[in-house]
């Protein structure tokens, strides 16, 4: 049958008016209108990083050594997860946890998904290796010597065309002009011109090595103090001044120095009572931590002029120092509530320097 043209334009437009009603297929949807599955927005993705490892270790408590984290911990993570897959993924006896079928299927796929992110992350290290150029960065004497000295191995592993410049500052709040691309200090700026980000909280605590408490005990209270000595620094690392002031320390301190490091080492080496940030015990396990309701936070801030995102090797060092040196979701010790020094913090950040190809976390 012949159609006129005004039934081939009808035609037509029924045709069209047909197809743009037709639901598309699965599959098709370009990557901005396909929403995620129901099924994963109750899953937190570092759950399958816990998963592998618990599968692999084939135990919980060996997968929560690896991990630095408690038996308990995985074990609470490992049944959300369950939860939230809809599936029993291990058997669990006395000889530790066995992948059931599920289980075997989920790893599989987790382990692809693995493999795509080690090459995802290859192609952007390839990137980052490319950078070239200079940056520098300014810090605390006492940060400096005893916590971001430990990632500058790997950065310059990671980083081998970038110049990196650190230099040690006793200026709490920073220089009023910048002289280096990135400061780290501990109040924020008040020149318009910087950008501050607030990336850690020191929580500072008295400590004292086994050695100190041995020979003169531990107090037990605040007003014990009185019967020890005490380590002080000039600058106040608290709001409240110094040590000796806010502990109405009649006496004078056995010590009294602007040095951050001087101040470590003295305790570190027996001579008294010293405030220092909860990280002091990954310096030194043999710094055991007082009187832990007195505890005392400072800020953490890292400035630097609009212009330092512009220069690739400052925005490198940058985003390093953010999301690295002053991890939070791995460093339980820089958030912003205070945490009790505990031991399984040694193991989380060997760990973590592990993973970065660092060196050991603390002295052992």
């Amino acid at each position: 049958m012949l159609l006129s043209p005004v039934g081939k334009r009808a035609l037509r437009e029924k045709l069209t008016q047909m197809r743009s009603s037709r639901k598309p297929r699965k599959g098709l949807l370009g990557h901005k209108e396909i929403a995620p599955p129901e099924t994963l927005k109750n899953v937190d993705w570092d759950d399958f990083r816990i998963f592998t490892s618990v599968a692999r270790a084939g135990s919980y408590t060996r997968a929560a050594r690896e991990l630095g984290m408690t038996q308990p911990a995985v074990s609470q993570r490992m049944n959300k997860f369950e939860h939230a897959m809809g599936v029993r993924l291990f058997d669990r006896n006395a000889q530790g946890a066995t992948l059931t079928s599920d289980g075997a299927r989920v790893l599989n796929y987790a382990s692809a998904a693995e493999v795509a992110l080690t090459r995802a992350m290859a192609m952007a290290q390839d990137a980052v290796e490319n950078v070239q150029g200079r940056c520098s960065l300014a810090v605390g004497e006492g940060l400096c010597a005893y916590w971001v000295s430990r990632f500058i191995t790997p950065f310059i592993i990671a980083n081998p065309n970038i110049e990196l410049q650190v230099f040690t500052t006793q200026d709490r709040a920073g220089s009023k002009k910048a002289l280096y691309d990135l400061q780290i200090q501990y109040t924020e700026p008040t020149d318009p011109g910087l950008i501050a980000m607030r990336v850690a909280n020191l929580h500072f605590m008295l400590y004292a090595s086994t050695d100190y408490i041995a020979t003169h005990g531990a107090p037990l209270q605040f007003e014990d103090l009185i019967d020890h000595r005490l380590l002080d620094h000039t600058l106040g690392l608290t709001q409240r001044g110094t040590l000796a002031t806010w502990a109405n320390y009649s006496k004078t301190p056995a010590l009294f120095t602007n040095s951050m490091v001087a101040l470590a080492e003295a305790a570190r080496n027996g001579s008294g009572i010293a405030l220092l940030p909860t990280y002091a015990g990954l310096v030194d396990r043999n710094l055991v931590p007082l009187l832990p309701g007195l505890n005392f936070p400072t800020p953490v801030y890292l400035c630097f002029e609009r212009g330092a995102r512009e220069k690739p090797a400052a925005h490198v060092l940058l985003e390093y120092v953010r999301n690295v040196v002053f991890d939070k979701r791995a460093m339980p010790w820089f958030d912003e509530e205070f945490h009790i020094p505990q031991q399984r913090w040694h193991d989380m950040f060997k760990a973590r320097l592990a993973s970065l190809g660092g060196q050991k976390a603390a002295k052992s």
